[in-house]
């Protein structure tokens, strides 16, 4: 199994932490058994697997462990001398070598019980349980300590708990150097200093690395340069006409009378002169034509001491 595998094949209520060899471990709490599996971040390779009992168990119990991990019938169990015991971390061990080729270590205590088993991949050399875990760059009075900066170990053990999909152990351009870790840990820092000018910011403490490619997506698109445009000539941009309400108001009538142009102080001149000529010219030409008929009708007046002249055709009083 790879960690690749263990993404998608193990459950994910694990507890992960970035030791300082630039590896990674996944560690799962049981029920009376704490399950731990160690990767390498290179090529995500399973190191090994540690299986500690909260209480010491029977041995019918461990080797039943055992067999299931491996996949087959484990049965030439050795004593493990001290020197590799030593190595190993441990004080009285038995030892097997599968089929397979695995290396399987059981240690008990003095009751004959086992405590702890460990599976390695490829023969140990050392004991892992020694090696301190990585919790960020810490800063002294002269400067940031030496640690070699596995920040990104971090970022990516939390999106692929997350299922995020941002995984960091994508291939990275071949770097023909070396460094205190060998090429491998020099491909690691050219993935984190890679990542890092993508925007990926932050670790397990809440960051989201997707959401921050998408942002560096975004970004990089504002960055790129666009062609200039042709500024537009002065005569061509249309000038904002200003109106007021009452220009508004009045518009449709002054547009249809051609008058449209005209201002809000040449339309109230308009509007008072109109209203002059509807109210007031009336009023002049009725007193006018009154002056005339008085002028027309003349009064009838009697000579005195005369007599009316009775009509011709009218009829004599008797």
């Amino acid at each position: 199994m790879n960690r690749e595998t263990a993404d998608s094949a193990m459950s994910k209520d694990y507890k992960y932490s970035v030791l300082k060899d630039s590896t990674v471990r996944r560690t799962w709490e049981l029920k009376n058994r704490n399950v731990s599996m160690d990767f390498r971040a290179d090529e995500d390779k399973l190191i090994c697997i540690t299986l500690e009992y909260t209480k010491p168990a029977p041995v019918k119990v461990c080797v039943k462990d055992a067999e299931k991990i491996v996949g087959e019938e484990l049965r030439k169990w050795r004593n493990v001398n001290d020197e590799t015991c030593e190595k190993l971390g441990m004080k009285r061990a038995m030892g097997c070598q599968t089929a397979s080729g695995y290396y399987v270590f059981r240690e008990k205590d003095s009751d004959d019980k086992c405590m702890r088993m460990v599976f390695y991949v490829d023969k140990p050399q050392s004991d892992r349980s020694k090696l301190e875990v990585f919790d960020g760059l810490k800063s002294t009075a002269l400067g940031t300590s030496g640690t070699t900066d596995l920040t990104f170990l971090m970022e990516d053990e939390y999106a692929r708990k997350a299922g995020l999909g941002a995984k960091l152990n994508e291939p990275t351009p071949t770097v023909e150097a070396s460094s205190a870790l060998g090429d491998t840990s020099l491909t690691l820092n050219q993935q984190r200093t890679t990542q890092k000018s993508q925007g990926s910011a932050q670790t397990a403490l809440g960051n989201n690395p997707a959401l921050a490619a998408q942002q560096n997506k975004a970004k990089a698109a504002a960055a790129t340069p666009k062609p200039a445009q042709p500024a537009p000539s002065p005569a061509a941009a249309p000038q904002p006409v200003e109106q007021d309400a009452f220009v508004s108001a009045t518009d449709p009538l002054f547009s249809a009378i051609g008058m449209g142009g005209v201002g809000s102080g040449g339309r109230i001149a308009v509007l008072v002169i109109a209203a002059l000529l509807i109210i007031v010219l009336p009023l002049v030409l009725i007193a006018q034509s009154g002056k005339q008929n008085k002028a027309k009708v003349k009064p009838v007046v009697f000579p005195a001491g005369g007599k009316a002249i009775r009509p011709l055709n009218s009829k004599k009083r008797r």
